[in-house]
């Protein structure tokens, strides 16, 4: 350090006449230009110095963490969403019940009734609606790959509805594939594969907003070079 502190005192000692001969040279012939110029050649010389970086385009796609998490918040939500429908006539029918006025019993079993009837909802409904949350989840990430997110609450819905609408309808078309594959079944039970499409579109539009959060994350990610 003394040997190289030493040495860059001995430059600017030389250096330092010489600076000074040159600026009162161009002062007394008006030589502003000459300056211009020093500085110029110097601030280019810094430049090459010391080049800027280019940077690299932002890459494509998300991270893998993320889209695992798109895909098990889809699917929950395409799952455990359409059990709410089962409610409304499992309380209808607890309301019109006499015996839950009259029986303490049976009014003391009422909970057990309402899980009843959840876990059969859920039973019916488990197959089609992970297949509809797994399409969606999919698609969610292709649009992304494929387009720019949404950046509106109402776009975002909009879109969910679509996807979720699309992933219900080839949900349907592979359970009812798979039922006369095996039992041959030719009569297609309308309501139910009008229930499986509306709620897809509807629980797409629910599942959305969030979805897209985690694949924005996972595309910032994806673009530093930290995707897992």
């Amino acid at each position: 350090m003394p040997s190289r502190w030493n040495a860059a005192n001995r430059s600017l000692t030389v250096a330092a006449p010489i600076v000074c001969l040159a600026a009162h040279w161009a002062s007394l012939n008006g030589g502003r230009g000459f300056a211009r110029g020093q500085s110029t050649s110097m601030a280019a010389a810094r430049t090459q110095k010391a080049p800027t970086p280019a940077r690299e385009p932002a890459a494509l796609g998300f991270a893998w963490a993320e889209t695992a998490d798109v895909l098990g918040h889809s699917v929950l939500v395409f799952v455990f969403l359409p059990l709410l429908v089962a409610l409304p006539e499992f309380v209808s029918y607890e309301i019109r019940n006499p015996y839950n006025y009259s029986d303490p019993v049976v009014l003391a079993l009422l909970p057990g009734r309402a899980l009843r009837a959840l876990v059969n909802a859920f039973a019916a409904g488990v197959i089609p609606s992970s297949i509809s949350g797994a399409l969606y989840a999919a698609s969610l990430c292709a649009w992304a790959w494929a387009r720019p997110l949404p950046s509106t609450l109402g776009s975002r819905l909009a879109v969910g509805a679509l996807l979720g609408l699309l992933a219900g309808l080839l949900s349907v078309v592979a359970v009812v594939a798979i039922q006369f594959g095996r039992e041959g079944v030719t009569n297609a039970p309308w309501i139910a594969i009008a229930f499986e499409t509306g709620s897809a579109a509807v629980c797409g539009a629910v599942a959305a907003p969030a979805a897209l959060r985690m694949v924005a994350a996972g595309q910032a990610r994806a673009a530093t070079g930290s995707g897992r």
